[in-house]
């Protein structure tokens, strides 16, 4: 006599049930990284190419201070 046992398909813990917001977490924060390196690349750049750009002037006199991230 043969002994089976199968588990049905919504027993037990799913790997990518409990990954998936690890992953998504996780490249939340590498485009977080990869935008702040791109700000601070462009901010130490001469102010004469940050103006040819367009890319806003970051003097300490600006009225309105840029929000902490």
């Amino acid at each position: 006599m043969t002994f089976t046992s199968t588990r049905s398909a919504g027993s037990g813990w799913r790997l990518p049930n409990l990954t998936a917001p690890i992953f998504q977490l996780v490249a939340q924060v590498q485009a977080h990284r990869r935008h702040r390196q791109t700000e601070k690349m462009l901010e130490s750049l001469p102010a004469e190419l940050r103006k040819d750009i367009g890319w806003p002037a970051s003097d300490a006199t600006d009225a309105a201070p840029r929000s902490p991230r």
